[in-house]
């Protein structure tokens, strides 16, 4: 809470002076800084597919220790208020109320990963943590990487929404997340 006093006057000379109390959150003074490396997407299924694009994120940090991706280290920044839909009066729901995104009040996410496990296919598989709405849960990310630098990374997840305190009705519980994007180089 960050305090304002409200001067006023009352007749005859006399001074008021009144504390009045805001509540501010984070989201008030957040800014986004960085380049957005590729694309990043969410399906919400909400008699079809509405696909919601973060037009600002980036990696605040990433390295691949020995060029090996089993080592992965990354945060991902994400501008929670830059998803863009075509369905306007949809992505203005989603990105005001509370029951989901409840941007003004929770304008970033972030994406944690420590490490990946190679499968059979080539591809890799991480449990990353995803910390949306003051919640942090792990969300399994399956992605495919490019064997050169830059390096280009690909992949999906599938998010439960009702885990980050989404509760409004509508989309199916269930949201598939797709992102491509350059590393930055280290």
């Amino acid at each position: 809470m960050y305090p304002k006093f409200l001067v006023s006057l009352l007749g005859a000379g006399v001074l008021s002076v009144a504390l009045i109390s805001f509540n501010f959150s984070d989201a008030d003074f957040y800014q986004y800084e960085g380049e957005t490396p590729g694309v990043l997407t969410a399906t919400g299924m909400t008699g079809g597919p509405s696909v919601f694009t973060f037009e600002r994120w980036h990696f605040a940090q990433v390295s691949i220790p020995d060029d090996d991706p089993t080592q992965i280290q990354a945060v991902v920044d994400i501008d929670v208020t830059s998803a863009v839909c075509d369905w306007k009066d949809l992505e203005y729901s989603v990105k005001k109320k509370k029951d989901y995104f409840h941007v003004r009040k929770f304008p970033k996410a972030m994406v944690t990963i420590n490490g990946a496990t190679l499968q059979e296919d080539g591809s890799y598989r991480t449990e990353a943590m995803l910390s949306l709405k003051n919640v942090e849960k792990p969300v399994t990310l399956v992605f495919t990487i490019s064997e050169t630098k830059p390096y280009e990374i690909k992949g999906e997840g599938i998010i439960n929404r009702r885990e980050f305190r989404f509760t409004g009705d509508g989309p199916a519980d269930e949201v598939p997340i797709a992102f491509e994007a350059t590393l930055p180089t280290e």
